[in-house]
């Protein structure tokens, strides 16, 4: 426990001022340019419509997988067996690239934005001043997300049923972390903007 506080203690300290708008920006950018597909090869995009290339990118169309709140083992399976043998070897090499900067990324802008905003609402010996630590708790299930989708769709040695079943669930925890984190942000706006109006107006 002591050493998650002088962590969080840390990110305080590093994403103030300038550092924190300059993260900010780029882990917006950085994500921006994985999530739009700007920076992935051709190569690697994807689609499960049978009159376009079978290559591989997970985040665009309506079958895209990372686009699920939650999805069964079933669904997985089947996502598997429509990218075919093609899609299914662009999705891990997909996966262990441009989608291992994405958690990072993210990471970075709610990490950043909540040191900033939260150091200011909060003072160090509050309940709410761990806020920092979820964004990377989030970014943990994104990775084991992507871990056991990997396995899963590698051809050998053949996946377990219980990685599909896991898979579904980091996926979830991953998108509940993401609300959480934009709630939190907006409840650490929330009481910056409180504590700016009811200040003393000799300290204003």
């Amino acid at each position: 426990m002591i050493t998650l506080k002088r962590f969080s203690d840390w990110l305080y300290h590093v994403f103030t001022g300038k550092v924190a708008w300059i993260s900010l920006v780029i882990g917006l950018f950085i994500s921006a340019l994985i999530l739009s597909g700007a920076v992935v090869p051709e190569t690697l995009r994807c689609s499960l419509d049978p009159a376009k290339p079978r290559t591989c990118i997970p985040f665009f169309g309506n079958d895209s997988l990372q686009k699920c709140f939650y999805y069964s083992a079933d669904e997985l399976k089947g996502f598997r067996d429509a990218y075919g043998q093609t899609g299914r070897e662009c999705f891990v090499r997909f996966t262990l690239t441009f989608d291992s900067a994405l958690p990072l990324a993210l990471a970075l802008c709610f990490v950043s934005a909540l040191s900033s905003l939260c150091g200011k609402a909060f003072a160090s010996t509050s309940k709410w001043w761990w806020v920092n630590l979820v964004p990377i708790v989030g970014m943990l299930f994104d990775y084991l997300e992507n871990f056991s989708n990997v396995i899963f769709m590698l051809p050998y040695p053949p996946a377990e049923p219980i990685v599909a079943t896991l898979s579904g669930f980091f996926t979830m925890f991953k998108w509940s972390f993401v609300i959480v984190n934009g709630i939190l942000l907006l409840f650490g706006l929330g009481v910056c903007v409180r504590r700016f109006i009811t200040r003393p107006h000799s300290q204003k």
